[in-house]
């Protein structure tokens, strides 16, 4: 959240390009598995609350929840279909 917002605000070729910019940002978190997004959003909020060290070894535990989810699975898969993925958040 914080890199979108100073994304859009500093970027160097002013604000309507940093805005874009966000945007694109925002459309690829979007797309992303949603365990995923959940895991690390959750990862960011306790780096800034309490410590980059607490968030590491919290974080680290989560990977193989993730490596043994459904969307893990579902990552793999279209890759080798050559299609887009359609994560379900499990």
């Amino acid at each position: 959240m914080l890199r979108l917002y100073g994304t859009a605000l500093y970027h160097r070729r002013g604000l309507a390009a940093g805005l874009e910019r966000a945007i694109d940002m925002a459309k690829e978190i979007a797309a992303a598995a949603p365990m995923g997004v959940r895991a690390t959003l959750a990862s960011a909020r306790r780096a800034l609350s309490e410590s980059e060290k607490l968030a590491l070894a919290t974080l680290q535990p989560d990977f193989g929840h993730l490596l043994r989810s459904d969307d893990c699975q579902e990552y793999l898969r279209p890759l080798q279909e050559k299609r887009a993925p359609a994560y379900v958040g499990r």
